[in-house]
Parts: structure tokens; sequence; C-alpha cells
């Protein structure tokens, strides 16, 4: 639970940028993991480690009942402002504070690399109702624009000790479980868009970044501002996003 608590005191200083800078998710990707859970308007889906609610808002404009739970509460506040209509509540993967065969759907965008796989998914598993299931969700971000490099290279580099989405190979991680049945995988590009402000934001917002002293932080944005000044106005980047669906068995 260390890796967890850190990751909830980091977001909880960069709540606003986070909301600022970080994308939404394409809406194919998102619609397709709606259609293999075989939900619709009134269901209820529990968004883990929702943040700032950038699945959440997607989610309600599906017409679904959102309950809304993450570790920190400066991030909820910014939820709660975004999607007013989501039931938000602080509370880790590891420990849902929702009754057994409670909810339709479990949704994680951009989150699940922060918990502790094995409790998670038997706390999912838990709260799903029979039939129900799971969509885990990630950007990927398009390395074939310079801009999006830089920030990988800014944000993920070698000594970076804090979890990597990418890295984790989910289908294997579901399985090993033995409590959901096969994976689905949907990928679909979408583009954000952005300005100087938001890409600083999106800088900011990395849990890498926010951790680091103050003035390697500085040191980082510089190089970020030297760039935007080299190649002139950015009005938005892209990102591919990556869907992992299981049922409950």
């Amino acid at each position: 639970m260390a890796e967890i608590d850190r990751a909830a005191r980091v977001f909880e200083r960069v709540a606003a940028e986070y909301e600022d800078g970080r994308p939404g998710y394409a809406p194919d990707a998102v619609a397709d993991a709606i259609a293999e859970l075989e939900i619709g308007p009134g269901s209820i889906v529990l968004d883990l480690g929702a943040g700032t609610g950038k699945l959440t808002r997607m989610l309600l404009d599906a017409e679904l009942a959102v309950i809304a739970i993450d570790p920190s509460s400066a991030m909820l506040a910014q939820l709660r402002t975004a999607a007013p209509a989501a039931q938000a509540v602080v509370g880790a993967a590891e420990a849902i504070p929702l009754p057994a065969e409670s909810v339709d759907a479990v949704t994680a965008g951009q989150a699940f690399h922060w918990f502790d796989a094995t409790a998670a998914l038997a706390e999912i598993h838990r709260v799903l109702r029979p039939g129900g299931g799971v969509a885990l969700l990630w950007n990927r971000r398009d390395l074939a624009d310079p801009v999006q490099r830089l920030l990988g290279e800014l944000t993920d580099p070698p000594e970076r000790t804090s979890p990597r989405g990418r890295l984790l190979d989910m289908p294997r991680v579901i399985a090993e479980t033995g409590l959901f049945g096969p994976v689905s995988q949907f990928e679909s590009r979408h583009v954000q868009p952005i300005d100087e402000s938001g890409l600083l934001s999106r800088l900011r917002s990395s849990s890498f970044v926010a951790g680091l002293p103050p003035d390697r932080r500085a040191i980082l944005e510089r190089r970020l501002e030297a760039m935007l000044e080299e190649i002139g106005p950015v009005r938005e980047i892209a990102h591919t996003t990556i869907a992992y669906v299981a049922r409950r068995t």
C-alpha cells in the first residue's frame, strides 16, 4: 500500500494541473468497452482511481450511473466540478467501500498500474454482480510527434521508479487471478486539443515530475518551453487509447 499512498500524496499536489493537461479517452474505445460489457442507460458503473473524472464524464455521457472512487480528495474535488452527476467517494481499489455484487461494471482509466493488482482484482470481482465485467484503459503517446517524444523523455526517464501502465501484461495479470473470463482488447486513436499552458500542466501532472525537488522540476519545464519556442504554437497532440475488458466468472 505504500506505493498507493505515495501516489495519492503526489496527485494531491497537482490535481488542477492533472485536470488541465491530461487527455480524455478515445470515444470509440470507450464505446467498444461499454458494448463489450453489455451495459447501458441506468447501469451502475464503478470508476476506480477516477482522478479528476476524465473517464467518469464519458461514462455519464453514455447515461450510466457512476460511482467515482479515488484516494485523493483533491482529485475528487476537481471531479465534483467536472462531473457533478457522479457519486464521488474517497477510497482505494484494494478495499472498495461498496457492498458485494452492487455494481454492473468497473472501469479504471490510467490508474490500474497504481493498484495492488491481486488485491484490486479480487475486490473488483467482489463488487461486481454476476455477469458483470471490468474495463481497464490507458492512453499511449504517439511518439511520431516530437512534443510527445519530449514529454515521454521528461516524464519517463530510466531512473523513474513509479509504476508504468505500458509495461503491464494485462491479459496475463487478469488471467492469473482465475476470477475473470477471456480478455478482449480495443484500440482507437484520438487527438487532444492543447496549448502551451496545457502542455506545461501535462508535464507537471506526471507523478515522476511532481515528486521531484522544485529546482529539478524547473529544469524540465525549461526544456519543454525551449522546444515550444523552437517549433511554434502547438494546437493538439495525439494518443491511442487501449482498453482491456473481461467478464466476471
